[in-house]
Parts: C-alpha cells; structure tokens; sequence
C-alpha cells in the first residue's frame, strides 16, 4: 500500500451493519455477539480528527474511544485468522525451513498462525520463530444493500449531493463532506446508522471525484475520537 498511501487516499465515513458476522470481513473474527438495530443504532459522533506525523499513536485516553487508522495488513489467505486466545508455541523447522528462511514470510499455513521474533522478545521462549492454533472464519454476508450495482451502460448524470462543511480535520486544508444521515459543527461530525458520508476539498452540488480530498498517509497517521 506504500504507493498509494503516498499518491493520495480517499475517507469515506460510513456506519452501517446489523450483526457481528455482517462486519467480519472488517474486523474479524467477529468483536463480540452485539446487534447493532434499534435503539442499539444510536446517532455515532466522530470528532477530533487529526492527520499526525509518524506512526506511533497517542495513548488511548479514559472516556470516549480513541481510533487510528495505519497502514492496513493485507487479509490471510484462506480464511485463517488470528486466535487471540491461543498460546504461542516453538515452531521446529523441518525440510530446509530454516535454510530458506521460511518463517520470515509465513503468516497463516495448515490451521496454524506463525510469527518470526528474531530472538528478541520472542513470544514463545527461547524460539525465534513461534507459531499458534489460527481459526476459520466463515465469509460474511454483505447485506444486499452494500453490494454496488451493475454498471450502466451508459453514463448517467451525474447526482445532486448534499454537501456540509467544512469538517475540520487537523493537519489538513479545509474540507466538507458529501452524503446524508446526520451532520457536521466545526471538529464534529454525527453519522446515523446506514449513512455515509466522503471528504471532499470543494462544496460542490454534484459528485465531482476531481474534487474528493486526497489524505497523503505515508508515514502518518490518522487519529480521531469516537
């Protein structure tokens, strides 16, 4: 992702799910068995966004929940994923494993999570390359509603969009917001369930992607409050 975190990236906010399986494909495994309807699908505010140097992330302080966005780790292949509950073990190389450096690469392999320490604060001992029980996780269903349409063939007009603004993030020029569901009062943006909205550098009154605001990431880091 190096490239294009530093060619530019777009921030789209959205707050929509209703299920802890709906989000996996996010944030998997599932956080939690929570529902997220009704009077569980409360109004979100997100304020106190911030484009910081570096990537070390402020501590999370007492309160609301403090987020930051990083370079994201690209998906296990094959549906492993991380099992937080399970012990690191010593991997003991066979064949020649450890010739080729084997572990340096390996990620998820035959139902097991690996991980190379180099020896320093190794998770497994006196082992430089650990490994742990990974899990399955079952694909997500995307709600119907989530799934992008079938390309027209022609090219229709471009829509009318509801900007507001400016949202002001730190660090960064002044910027407004394009969609619907909720609003923005100077550092504060409110978002209802099933709404999105993206960050734009002009107020514009039609979907202009020339205008979307481009977020130069590399070696940053995003903070913001939840």
């Amino acid at each position: 992702l190096s490239d294009a975190m530093r060619d530019g990236m777009s921030l789209r906010i959205t707050y929509w799910g209703e299920s802890a399986n709906t989000m996996a494909w996010l944030d998997s495994p599932p956080c939690g068995s929570g529902v997220c309807s009704g009077d569980a699908a409360g109004d979100a505010t997100i304020s106190n966004i911030e484009v910081t140097e570096g990537a070390e992330v402020a501590p999370e302080p007492s309160g609301p929940s403090q987020g930051a966005i990083t370079t994201a780790m690209p998906a296990p292949p094959s549906g492993w994923v991380s099992n937080l509950g399970a012990p690191w073990l010593c991997h003991h190389y066979t064949g020649n494993q450890q010739e080729t450096q084997w572990c340096q690469a390996a990620t998820f392999e035959d139902g097991w999570e690996f991980k190379y320490t180099g020896g320093v604060e190794s998770l497994c001992g006196p082992c430089w390359c650990c490994k742990r029980q990974a899990m399955f996780a079952e694909a997500p269903t995307m709600p119907a509603w989530a799934l992008a349409p079938a390309p027209a063939t022609t090219k229709a007009p471009e829509p009318a969009v509801a900007m507001q603004g400016p949202l002001l993030i730190g660090g960064m020029p002044k910027t407004y917001l394009a969609g619907t569901g909720g609003g923005v009062e100077g550092a504060r943006l409110t978002v209802k369930h099933n709404a999105g909205w993206t960050v734009f550098a002009e107020r514009e009154d039609s979907w202009e992607p020339a205008n979307i605001q481009e977020f130069l990431l590399l070696g940053k880091t995003i903070v913001y409050t939840v």
